[in-house]
């Protein structure tokens, strides 16, 4: 009876030590529980052994699964980024060769541009080198005549041939291009030069009036009235001409033709350079 009595007892005393070890584990954290548990009991412990196995098996699965997820997510982001950084590299390599196609297109532009700007600045300075010259000619050269046949008083002509008048008197000559011993015009400088000549007669229906405007031995102009015209009579004209230096201008007094002066130099012979070229 007292073997029976003791081994009741134990019997209650291991099922009260199993309720406490329940009640540990659930209240107690993880580690505590295992090894309270363990150290109550071995059968407990190797069923806990094997559960923590277990446990700790679909913790590494989970982790697993999760480092599956977390790379498969690290992969699919980095092939977005690779694909939008390729995107943008191609777009900024599209935007680099259409610069380079404008800036191609301005450099050459650029060379068209200085290649006119040289043949301009070129052409401006020709120009700027003739002005000068030009100016400096003018400055230099300052060529004005007249000059008519005055007196004495009365008629010239006619004679049998052609003759060069000689306008002895002399109202300007500037540049003294202009002979009063021959009558002649000498042209110093190359330019555009005005003549201009007149000539009347008084008194005389018999004679034809008329001057001969002649460039080296080349005849360039007459000027004439018939007799018959009046007693009276006046002719004058001008003209530009061309002149380069050393050619000569003068009048010729025409076969058979007279002419008059006086004091009021009604026959005249005058000239100036415009301008030198």
């Amino acid at each position: 009876m007292y073997l029976h009595s003791f081994k009741s007892e134990s019997k209650q005393g291991q099922h009260q030590a199993l309720q406490e070890t329940e009640a540990c584990r659930l209240v107690q954290p993880k580690a505590l529980l295992w090894s309270t548990a363990e150290s109550e009991c071995p059968r407990l412990s190797a069923r806990n052994r094997v559960g923590r196995a277990v446990e700790r098996l679909d913790q590494g699965q989970e982790c697993e699964c999760r480092d599956t997820r977390a790379q498969e997510t690290e992969d699919l982001s980095s092939s977005f980024i690779q694909w939008d950084i390729s995107a943008e590299l191609k777009s900024l390599k599209d935007l680099v060769n259409q610069q380079a196609t404008t800036l191609a297109e301005m450099k050459t532009e650029l060379v068209k541009m200085q290649a006119e700007n040289a043949v301009q600045t070129s052409e401006l300075s020709a120009v700027k080198s003739e002005l000068e010259n030009l100016k400096n000619s003018a400055g230099k050269q300052k060529v004005a005549f007249s000059a008519g046949l005055g007196l004495p008083a009365g008629q010239r002509g006619p004679f049998n041939v052609d003759t060069t008048l000689i306008y002895k008197q002399v109202l300007t000559n500037v540049g003294g291009a202009y002979n009063p011993y021959t009558g002649i015009f000498t042209a110093p400088v190359r330019g555009v030069y005005y003549i201009r000549f007149t000539s009347g007669i008084y008194g005389n229906k018999s004679n034809n009036i008329g001057l001969n405007l002649r460039k080296n031995e080349q005849h360039l102009m007459h000027l004439g009235e018939l007799g018959a015209d009046g007693a009276t009579k006046h002719i004058s004209s001008g003209v530009t001409l061309e002149l380069a230096a050393g050619d000569v201008v003068y009048t010729h007094l025409p076969a058979n033709y007279v002419v008059w002066d006086d004091s009021a130099l009604r026959t005249s012979f005058s000239g100036f350079l415009i301008f030198p070229m």
